[in-house]
């Protein structure tokens, strides 16, 4: 009998289809605005951690975007993140910490916008210390792949015929959505086209009872 080994497996989904064409103008577009007029300090703080040629700001939390988007892009992470989480593998097998101190049943969601300038890239990181991370692609198809890096690759740990042994390329299309491990590192490609590069990250956790 073969077993499957759950701690060699990672789950990453693609949402296809979240957000149509006419959305994805208006969030671009609302992000855009925001980008151009923002000169407050939360947001000029976020950009001294941001890549060359990669703007970060939370339009939501400083009514950059009109009421309706920001219902609409809260009513649909949440759903993909609910979806992600609840097609997670539940293994018997996994000897754990004990989390009864977490609210296991509500999601607590922090987002951020970005806009990567042609010829800009993200360099390798992962979001350690959330129970899992996402993005959402609203200008994004060939500006730059996603490309996922386990540990075991990048340390060298394992043999290069092992199956688990490689990196994950994935190019993204507009109004997709992606979720994935917030431990597992990854990094963007080098935006090669004319276009900026606009989406919205985001990391899902529990808070405490």
């Amino acid at each position: 009998m073969i077993y499957n080994n759950i701690l060699e497996q990672t789950s990453i989904m693609t949402f296809t289809d979240v957000f149509p064409v006419h959305e994805c103008v208006t969030i671009s577009s609302e992000i855009l605005k925001y980008k151009n007029k923002c000169d407050s300090s939360a947001d000029n703080n976020m950009n001294l951690n941001s890549n060359t040629g990669c703007w970060m700001g939370m339009p939501h939390k400083n009514n950059g975007f009109s009421k309706n988007t920001e219902s609409l892009l809260v009513t649909k992470l949440m759903e993909c993140a609910s979806t992600y989480r609840s097609n997670l593998p539940m293994p018997s097998n996994i000897n754990s910490l004990d989390i009864n101190f977490l609210d296991t049943e509500n999601l607590h969601i922090h987002a951020w916008c970005n806009v990567n300038n042609p010829g800009s890239e993200n360099f390798i990181h992962c979001h350690q210390g959330n129970l899992f991370s996402g993005v959402a692609y609203f200008q994004a198809e060939d500006t730059g792949a996603l490309e996922f890096i386990p540990n075991n690759y990048i340390q060298k740990l394992t043999h290069p015929a092992w199956p688990f042994h490689g990196t994950s390329i994935y190019h993204p299309n507009d109004g997709e959505v992606l979720i994935f491990p917030s431990y597992l590192l990854h990094r963007v490609h080098k935006n090669n086209s004319d276009k900026q590069r606009i989406t919205m990250a985001f990391d899902i956790s529990l808070a405490e009872k």
